[in-house]
């Protein structure tokens, strides 16, 4: 049987039927067009073998001038980064210190690994590091490392878990010179209808009335990510602003970008004088204003002095 060869034009025409728009193709999925004709993009492939950590709200990828290829991920409980198909943990640090005094216990039979720290600051889901801490004298315990907070018991005190259960009850160990480091405080999963006491304006309703509609939402944690050349700019939705230096290496967090604004609802690098720009920033008493917008001098990230000429 002889072939006939088909000319069917690039693009998709989805307002013709199929006979009306004949040379072209009428609906196409996962598909692209190279030099006119038609190619499967290849999809999309499941990553298995690695966890991202929480729910994904921001992302973006960049090459740096040494051909290293990085993807960040902000999610409601990590800042991470792809590289070289492992992802790193950049969460920024909220909090760090010394715990001294053997702060850390166990409890024979179970994972658990209280911590008595005054005023910690912890929510559960937030990463704790901890380093130079000395082991249980009597099973060796290593609570060096990092770890996810488990529970919140009170202000004073919290715990996360070991891989494997503890032989023995210690009621206090670590040593006197143990480190750590808290990142900031997770966010929420999914965006929380406020129903409950409390919600709302003074004197909305009647007191002790059910709410049959939300007065307000707890909004799910959301990251805007963009590059400063080899560099990434990341910013929490109500948050600070924060640099990831590629040049320190991936064992680094992110840091707070001194002489930024302490919060914003949304950032961006503008593409050609390359200024840092903040929406919805705190105004000049401290207030946050979802109306204001401030920006750094071209090329420098951490001027965003107002000037008192112009």
């Amino acid at each position: 049987m002889p072939t006939i060869a088909l000319n069917i034009s690039p693009g998709v025409n989805t307002e013709k039927s199929a006979k009306d728009a004949y040379p072209q193709w009428v609906d196409c999925n996962r598909i692209r067009f190279d030099d006119g004709y038609l190619e499967n993009i290849g999809g999309w492939l499941k990553d298995n073998e690695n966890i991202i950590n929480g729910v994904t709200r921001g992302i973006t990828s960049w090459v740096t001038l040494r051909d290293e290829v990085f993807i960040g991920l902000g999610t409601h409980k990590r800042l991470q980064l792809w590289f070289g198909g492992e992802y790193l943990d950049i969460t920024p640090v909220r909090a760090s210190g010394t715990l001294a005094n053997n702060l850390f216990s166990t409890s024979a039979g179970t994972t658990t690994v209280t911590v008595a720290h005054t005023g910690h600051g912890v929510t559960v889901g937030d990463g704790v590091t901890f380093a130079s801490a000395s082991v249980s004298p009597t099973d060796s315990t290593d609570v060096n490392g990092v770890w996810e907070v488990s529970t919140v018991p009170d202000a004073n005190s919290y715990t996360f878990e070991l891989a494997a259960a503890v032989v023995t009850t210690e009621a206090g160990f670590g040593g006197a010179s143990a480190t750590y480091s808290y990142t900031i405080n997770v966010g929420q999963e999914t965006n929380i209808a406020a129903y409950g006491f409390g919600a709302g304006g003074f004197s909305d309703s009647t007191f002790g009335t059910p709410r049959t509609t939300p007065l307000g939402f707890i909004d799910a944690r959301t990251w805007q990510l963009d590059q400063w050349g080899e560099d990434l700019i990341a910013n929490v939705k109500g948050g600070g602003i924060y640099l990831w230096d590629s040049s320190v290496g991936t064992g680094t967090p992110a840091a707070l970008i001194s002489g930024a604004p302490v919060s914003a609802r949304w950032v961006l690098v503008s593409p050609t004088e390359r200024h840092l720009v903040a929406f919805g920033v705190p105004n000049l008493l401290g207030v946050d204003d979802p109306l204001l917008i401030q920006w750094s001098t071209s090329d420098d990230y951490t001027d965003f002095d107002i000037p008192s000429t112009t």
